[in-house]
């Protein structure tokens, strides 16, 4: 649901994702109010609030529902395409009638379809998801999505990090095994949805790297050529050496600037 004026948006979550909001909460606010203080970007679609709605009969609890109130990413901006990036490559589709593509789809309609973006937007979106992704990690978040907006006539693009309300619980180291077990008895080659939050992180950013096409605008190719550099995103590429083992030791990368 959203509100009146469209800015935001009131979502019904299951009590154990308000659990775990409650839980996360204070390194969350923490981590945000970090980002605002340095001037560093972020990704996360801000939460606003969560409510418990208890719908009483008489002297006992007859149900309870769970509500967060969140950024409306998309708030006064027309989307012609919606993606949902989560860098697992599911079996499902697309269904009739939805606008939203995964990452199956993505792949299906980058040859004709490809998602440009210039090349510093890109570090920027690149550096914010490293860093947020990083965090989410630390509080053993997994099962969160980038969602994209494209709208073709502004020939512009929004993004943000939804959907981080899940920690990698027993019931979903559980799933993930289960899930690992089905798919090496069928030979299917994919990984599971879950999977443990370095190695989701991991796949998410890699995914990310794909997914998108970073072009240097006329300007800046000039500039490139004449100075012998080389662009932000092709420092990016080559000093992105993380291992699911180093992960932990790696320091924060800093986008290098084009003109000195």
């Amino acid at each position: 649901y959203k509100t009146k004026d469209e800015r935001f948006v009131i979502k019904q979550i299951p009590s154990i994702e308000a659990k775990c909001y409650e839980e996360f909460i204070d390194v969350y606010l923490d981590y945000l109010y970090n980002c605002l203080s340095q001037n560093l970007e972020t990704c996360l679609c801000k939460i606003f609030g969560l409510y418990k709605i208890t719908i009483w009969n008489g002297a006992t609890v007859k149900s309870q529902h769970f509500y967060i109130i969140m950024e409306n990413i998309f708030y006064n901006f027309p989307v012609d395409r919606l993606y949902d990036v989560k860098g697992c490559i599911r079996k499902k589709t697309k269904k009739s009638g939805s606008s939203v593509y995964s990452d199956s789809d993505i792949l299906e309609t980058l040859l004709n379809d490809p998602i440009f973006v210039q090349h510093k937007l890109f570090s920027k979106i690149y550096i914010s998801l490293r860093s947020d992704t990083r965090f989410l990690e630390d509080i053993s978040v997994v099962d969160y999505s980038l969602i994209v907006g494209v709208n073709n006539e502004k020939n512009s693009l929004k993004v943000g990090v939804i959907d981080y309300l899940r920690k990698y619980t027993w019931d979903k180291r559980l799933e993930s095994a289960v899930k690992s077990g089905i798919m090496i008895a069928t030979s299917s080659g994919r990984t599971p949805t879950i999977v443990p939050p370095i190695e989701y992180r991991m796949r998410f950013m890699d995914a990310i790297k794909m997914y998108f096409f970073p072009v240097p605008t006329k300007w800046e190719y000039l500039e490139i050529v004449k100075k012998g550099s080389k662009s932000d995103v092709y420092y990016i590429n080559e000093c992105e050496e993380e291992k699911y083992d180093l992960i932990k030791s790696c320091k924060p990368l800093c986008v290098r600037k084009i003109l000195d």
